[in-house]
């Protein structure tokens, strides 16, 4: 099945009212899930994991949105594809500023998984500052 042939309705069942495993596992930030997520990168890298309990099952789609806040920064839209990594488009990052990525992905059978959500920061290479340690 190709991804762009996903557009069914949406469940979170199967069969007898058995309830599905399909679920994004971890969300990384610039390949980062430990949080305190901090990044220098003014166009981070979002990657996943999922989960599914079928066989032969997988992601066909996604859709990013990372907000500042209720400011909706920058939102994917839904992108027909089975990979799992996506590179931050949207307005420019404002260094020192906390942001919410969330992620939500469908199956080969047009199923939603829940959102995922990760905060991270944005800091830009300028706020880094040390000085040399020197022998006493």
């Amino acid at each position: 099945m190709l991804a762009r042939e996903v557009s069914r309705s949406c469940n979170f069942t199967k069969g007898m009212g058995k309830a599905m495993y399909f679920y994004v596992n971890d969300l990384y930030v610039d390949y980062v899930k430990k949080s305190p997520i901090v990044t220098d990168n003014a166009t981070p890298v979002f990657c996943w994991s999922v989960v599914h309990e079928q066989d032969g099952q997988g992601q066909s789609a996604y859709k990013i949105t990372v907000r500042n806040g209720n400011e909706v920064l920058w939102e994917s839209g839904e992108v027909c594809t089975c990979l799992q990594r996506a590179v931050y488009a949207g307005a420019p990052l404002v260094s020192g500023v906390n942001y919410t990525v969330s992620l939500q992905i469908t199956d080969l059978d047009g199923n939603k998984s829940e959102l995922k959500e990760q905060e991270f920061a944005y800091l830009a290479k300028r706020e880094f500052k040390a000085k040399w340690i020197k022998s006493a």
